[in-house]
Order: structure tokens, then C-alpha cells, then sequence
């Protein structure tokens, strides 16, 4: 039949009607409706239905209102509910007729594609450095972290140990600054962990001045093992009172291996 000669019940128009709505092309109007001979634009244009770019325009217009969502989390949504890709440039336009300043950030989508193009942050995702981060560890520790777990997998990057460490840093650098947020937190445990640092190094200082006299009367006597046995009761204090400050071998006695 040709299209022109396509006639629609008052049921399928107000079906036809809400499938448009939803972004549905009019091919797939006809598919879901069962309509035959219905499958290009011929048919509806009697019905004086919007084009998807107008239906595109207006949800763009209705997210933008809201001033809810970032340019990311439209296309996102657009993306959903029309298919196919979307460009930023109408959403720009729309919001700048709209007098309407975007909210800055990333997406949902934005976000799971940092995750996943990432090289150097093997298995790492946004929400494990928030964790991380708001449970207080540095990126010296979280690329620690991640050499150990992932030691396979760092080795076909063909990177010299040092080189690995300094990329992963870099990476999680680059992903505090797409979180702000997280940076100042990040910030405020560094200077709170400096301050520590601080009062454990004045307090370190006053148990040497305070044994210091006791540990020159054995020196004098040349007793063997007077230097290491002074460095060793430095070393047993630090390690009581100050655990996450120094890491020591299992059986070092001599104090020979800490950090």
C-alpha cells in the first residue's frame, strides 16, 4: 500500500504518539506496532508529530533546566533514551540560550571510561581511591598497594620499577584533580600526618636527650654492643609509640633494616 494511503486508528496514533515521545524512529514505530507499510516518515507527517532532533532538543532543553546534570551526564541520558552517539556543541548551545552555566565534573560514563582506559591503574576505580583516600593513605601507599596486587600485570608494561611508581602516582594525581573534593582531603591528612611527624621527632629527640647520659657512662666503659644496644632502645620506642612511623625486619635486633 502506498504511504500516502496509510490510514491509522485513533488507538495507534496515541501509541504512535508515545513511542515518539520515548525516541523511537518510525521504523521502529511500525516494528512495535505491527504497522505495515508505515516504516518511513511519509505516513506520520499527516500526524504532525516532532522530528528526534526536535524530541533530542527539547529532552537537552528540559535536563539543562534543571541544572542538575553536566554536558557528560546528558549525553549519557541522551544516549539511553535515543541511541546512537551525541556531541556537546548542542548542549552548549541550548544552555547558552538558556543563560544556564552547567554544572562542571564528570559522569557516570565519563567515569567508567577513565576507569577502564587507564593503564597504570590496574582494576582501580574512582570509588576505590575515594575510600582510599578517606581512609587516610597517601599515593606512596595506594601505588604500593597496587604494584603488590597486580605484580603480573605491571610486568608487561615493560617500565623500570621506579618509572612504574612515578606513573601510577601521576595517574592517581590526574584523577584527584577530576575529584576536588578528594584532593583537599587528600591535603588535610598530609598536613596532619606532617604535624605528627613533627611532634614524634620532637618527642624521639627528648628520650635520646634524656637517655643520652645514661648510654655515654656505658660507652666509656667500652662495653661491646653499648651503640647498638643505645640504637636498639631508640628503635624499641619508636616502634611502640610510634608503629606507623618505622618498619623493622622480623628478628633485627641490630636495627639494620627499617624505614
Amino acid at each position: 500500500m502506498p504511504w500516502n494511503k496509510v490510514e491509522f486508528t485513533p488507538t495507534q496514533i496515541k501509541q504512535i504518539k508515545e513511542l515518539r515521545n520515548k525516541g523511537y524512529t518510525w521504523a521502529e514505530v511500525a516494528d512495535t506496532l505491527k504497522i505495515k507499510d508505515a516504516v518511513s516518515d511519509g505516513p506520520y507527517l499527516r500526524l504532525g508529530l516532532p522530528t528526534l532532533a526536535e524530541l533530542k532538543e527539547k529532552k537537552i532543553r528540559e535536563l539543562v533546566k534543571t541544572k542538575k546534570y553536566t554536558a557528560t551526564q546528558i549525553i549519557d541520558k541522551l544516549e539511553k533514551q535515543f541511541g546512537g552517539k551525541h556531541r556537546s556543541k548542542i548542549i552548549t548551545k541550548v544552555a547558552k540560550q538558556e543563560k544556564i552555566k552547567l554544572p562542571t565534573g564528570w559522569g557516570a560514563r565519563g567515569l567508567r571510561d577513565s576507569a577502564k582506559n587507564s593503564v597504570y591503574l590496574k582494576d582501580y576505580t574512582f570509588d576505590n581511591l575515594e575510600k582510599d583516600i578517606k581512609a587516610g593513605k597517601t599515593r606512596e601507599v595506594i601505588t604500593n598497594n597496587l604494584l603488590d596486587k597486580n605484580k603480573e600485570y605491571y610486568k608487561t608494561l615493560k617500565k623500570s620499577p621506579e618509572g612504574l611508581k612515578y606513573a601510577i602516582s601521576g595517574a592517581i594525581g590526574s584523577r584527584l584533580k577530576k575529584r576536588p573534593a578528594l584532593a583537599i582531603i587528600e591535603k588535610n591528612f598530609i598536613k596532619q600526618d606532617l604535624i605528627k611527624k613533627r611532634t614524634a621527632l620532637k618527642d624521639i629527640q627528648n628520650f635520646i636527650n634524656k637517655n643520652k647520659e645514661a648510654y655515654k657512662k656505658v660507652y666509656a666503659s667500652n662495653k661491646i654492643g653499648a651503640v647498638d644496644n643505645f640504637k636498639e632502645k631508640i628503635l624499641d620506642y619508636i616502634s611502640q609509640k610510634y608503629p606507623n612511623f618505622i618498619k623493622r625486619a622480623a628478628g633485627d635486633s641490630a636495627g639494620k633494616n627499617f624505614k
